[in-house]
């Protein structure tokens, strides 16, 4: 995506150098994530309340064009012992390849795609597990976490 970008914005601004281009279209990636993030995947995780207890909703108009830097930036203990690990029970054990009509191609052990990550460096083969990742169904939120990463 982050290619496709900037490839757009060359077009709009064909003055700028490559790291101009490349810095603007990683901007934009940042932003794009935060908002999936904030917008979509934590309303669904935390919900509406938690978010506005503690005030974590994004503005639906405008920006923060600021910075403090008094704020402190590091990582809890809190998060590095129990949240971080909460995306970890989402993981499927089998990683699925379907193709762009929705079609199921082939699975792989989530274990074997992560020794072997060239794979998706095979003609169509990224494109197929975006398309699985997209088509398969998620794990429970739950303690389990499979074996795939734990072995």
């Amino acid at each position: 995506e982050h290619n496709r970008i900037v490839i757009e914005l060359s077009k709009v601004n064909p003055h700028w150098d490559d790291e101009k281009l490349f810095q603007e279209g990683k901007h934009l990636m940042a932003a794009i994530i935060q908002h999936i993030t904030y917008n979509e995947f934590l309303p669904m995780i935390l919900g509406k309340d938690m978010m506005q207890k503690h005030s974590i909703i994004l503005e639906k108009h405008g920006y923060f064009d600021g910075y403090n830097p008094k704020v402190d930036a590091s990582v809890t203990s809190q998060f590095i012992t129990a949240s971080f690990r909460f995306g970890h029970s989402l993981l499927p054990s089998t990683i699925e390849r379907w193709s762009p009509n929705h079609k199921y191609i082939a699975s792989q052990r989530l274990s074997e795609m992560l020794r072997q990550p060239y794979d998706l460096y095979k003609g169509g083969w990224c494109d197929q597990y975006i398309m699985g990742l997209c088509n398969q169904v998620a794990q429970a939120m739950d303690d389990a976490v499979s074996q795939e990463v734990t072995n």
